[in-house]
């Protein structure tokens, strides 16, 4: 685990920058499945670190999947980025951060999937991105 961190307010280098995603189940507990994002990258990253912050005591596991510039949106877990590495609050926990090495080209499309969840209503995933 990290102890530096973009939701700690601590930047990790000058030029890194954070692709946000929030998963929010309104007054209910964070449904399982595909919450889509197909957020565009705007440029050639590294992926450096995620984390992840809950709003209450739970656990969640969050895959990230990949969509290449030009093909379809990913629809299943074989297009995960995550290498066995998925951002993950433990039981009861709030907050999560593990540094990783991903790589992302401009315009390939991130899409978040819920792989599992408890109590959590409304998470906020972080992926801190650094230039190539």
């Amino acid at each position: 685990m990290s102890n530096r961190g973009l939701l700690r307010g601590i930047p990790t280098a000058p030029d890194d920058f954070a692709i946000v995603f929030v998963i929010d189940g309104g007054a209910a507990t964070i449904t399982t499945g595909n919450k889509g994002g197909d957020l565009p990258v705007p440029r050639d990253v590294d992926v450096v670190e995620w984390e992840v912050a809950g709003d209450q005591a739970g656990a969640i596991v969050v895959d990230i999947w990949r969509s290449r510039k030009g093909e379809p949106l990913a629809t299943a877990a074989a297009s995960s980025i995550c290498l066995g590495d998925k951002p993950t609050i433990l039981a009861s926990g709030t907050l999560a951060s593990r540094e990783v090495a991903w790589s992302l080209a401009r315009g390939d499309k991130v899409r978040y999937n819920v792989d599992s969840v408890t109590s959590i209503r409304r998470v906020t995933v972080v992926l801190t991105c650094r230039p190539r």
